[in-house]
């Protein structure tokens, strides 16, 4: 009877042993598949964030840059329609002063 038990006994721990190895690769198997999932994630991540990055770069570049096109534009167009400039210069200020006068007449009339 000793060797019925003892063959059983075996059979079983051997069993035991073989779905330990099974179980423990596949969990090895998912470990390192999620492992590849989570760096190809982090790999997209940082992909993504030096890309915004070099965006933000090239936008501030583009702002930075933009008073001086701005410059660079009006005097093209004053030195192409010198007229035209001192026209717009004249209206602007004849506006101004129109303003100005409206303004202290509004005071004038506050004060009395």
């Amino acid at each position: 009877m000793d060797g019925y038990f003892s063959n059983r006994a075996e059979r079983a721990r051997n069993g035991a042993h073989d779905i330990v190895e099974n179980v423990s690769g596949k969990l090895q198997s998912a470990s390192e598949k999620m492992a590849q999932r989570a760096h190809r994630i982090v790999e997209k991540a940082g992909i993504a964030s030096s890309d915004a990055a070099d965006a933000v770069v090239r936008g501030k570049e583009r702002l930075v840059g933009a008073p001086s096109r701005m410059v660079s534009a009006c005097r093209d167009s004053v030195r192409e329609n010198p007229g035209k400039a001192i026209g717009i210069a004249a209206l602007t200020g004849v506006a101004l002063y129109g303003v100005y006068r409206y303004r202290q007449s509004r005071r004038m009339v506050a004060d009395d």
